[in-house]
């Protein structure tokens, strides 16, 4: 996935979704609420967002503060077109073992209700924010993938690439070891009536 450069986008940071939702859609809040856990990811691991994001060598360095932002944008347009029903990030080795397979150390996985109110709910975070292990700043291998709905539209299933998109959203072209994985934490982000992201968060049992 590599961003247009040459796109804007208009994403504010530092943005607290509950005392603000009045001011945004529900599929902005969304947006806003996964990119704040993925911040978290960034912050608390040794991973390099641009590097993960494929951007070239000479734009290695661009701050991950920013390319957020971009992925928040994507996924605001997704979620707006009911295009996605799982998010998931996930952490692993740096190298793929002998069957080219990385081993997933942590997942954190987003179930999205696909059927929205057009209406600017006022959404909060259930169970607070993710909840990352101790040892993560161990793992440097990053991936966010997204799972299609069911039934999406094919034009707009089509368009999601650039330069309509800021990034190629793309099946990922590799493959995983999630063997021994346990829960340990869930939450999410909900209405007073609908709750639209269920997350889940597992990490690899130790001596696994």
């Amino acid at each position: 996935m590599n961003p247009n450069a040459g796109a804007q986008v208009r994403v504010e940071e530092d943005i607290n979704v509950e005392a603000h939702a009045q001011t945004y859609t529900t599929t902005e809040q969304m947006a806003l609420y996964l990119s704040k856990d993925l911040e978290k990811i960034v912050s608390n691991s040794t991973i390099n967002l641009s590097r993960t994001l494929g951007i070239d060598d000479d734009q290695s360095s661009m701050n991950s503060t920013l390319l957020i932002q971009w992925i928040c944008s994507d996924l605001e347009r997704l979620l707006s077109r009911n295009l996605i029903s799982h998010v998931l990030f996930l952490l692993c080795v740096s190298m793929p073992d002998i069957s080219n397979s990385y081993k997933v150390e942590y997942r954190a996985e987003y179930e999205i209700r696909t059927t929205m109110s057009t209406a600017e709910n006022r959404l909060y975070d259930v169970n607070g924010r993710i909840k990352l292990p101790q040892n993560a700043n161990h793992w440097n291998k990053f991936f966010l993938l997204v799972k299609w709905a069911d039934n999406p539209d094919p034009y707009e299933l089509s368009r999601t690439k650039r330069p309509i998109y800021l990034f190629d959203w793309t099946p990922p072209k590799a493959n995983f070891h999630q063997e021994y994985l346990v829960r340990y934490n869930e939450g999410g982000l909900s209405s007073d009536t609908v709750n639209y992201i269920r997350r889940t968060e597992y990490k690899r049992q130790e001596n696994k």
